[in-house]
């Protein structure tokens, strides 16, 4: 049974699929800037005929780690501190609280010697790509962020901040339902896209 990427296979060629993000933002575009509530959908559905290529080449995706951790005060600490002593810094932590559990999630800077430490240690986790742009503004650019996607109709699964890089930006993390989808449509759209070589301290 064939996987779809949309309603198109993925068994479709490269420049189909390239070709079909090219409309979309060409349609995400023009709604932005004539600030209109336009039909987009649908346009996941459309096979044209014209030529494009917006399949761009990037770096390594930025790696999010989520793990479970007793609900008990130090918990958290105890996990930066075995980071820190491999020289591993978490620039970025969303943390959702339950009665009995905790699972932190963290972007780091190094997510190959983190996977390796938290399989010597016996450390439960799950790892996933994140999305994530640095932001110029925090109000307007973050709706027109959102609008960009919203208009692309593509699912923001979740998000949060990291914390600022080297140069004093602001960044958003977000996991999105079709990583590939969301960068194109984001570059095209003049949204400056950080990865995983960016973190990296």
């Amino acid at each position: 049974m064939d996987q779809f990427w949309g309603n198109i296979p993925i068994s479709q060629s490269r420049q189909q699929r390239s070709t079909l993000m090219s409309i979309t933002v060409l349609r995400v575009d023009w709604a932005l800037k004539t600030n209109s509530k336009a039909d987009t959908h649908g346009a996941r559905r459309i096979l044209p005929i014209m030529e494009a290529e917006t399949l761009i080449d990037h770096g390594a995706p930025v790696q999010q780690f989520s793990v479970m951790l007793p609900n008990r005060a130090g918990a958290l600490a105890a996990l930066v501190k075995l980071l820190r002593a491999s020289a591993i810094e978490v620039v970025g932590l969303s943390v959702q609280d339950s009665r009995d559990a905790t699972v932190a999630r963290l972007v780091v800077s190094d997510p190959e010697t983190t996977e390796q430490l938290f399989m010597e240690k016996g450390i439960p986790h799950t790892s996933c790509e994140l999305v994530v742009i640095a932001m110029r503004e925090s109000g307007p650019g973050l709706l027109q962020c959102l609008d960009t996607l919203m208009i692309a109709e593509t699912n923001i699964d979740f998000a949060y901040a990291l914390m600022p890089g080297p140069k004093g930006h602001s960044m958003l993390a977000m996991h999105v339902e079709d990583y590939e989808f969301a960068i194109a449509i984001l570059h095209q759209s003049g949204f400056k896209l950080l990865y995983q070589e960016d973190l990296s301290r």
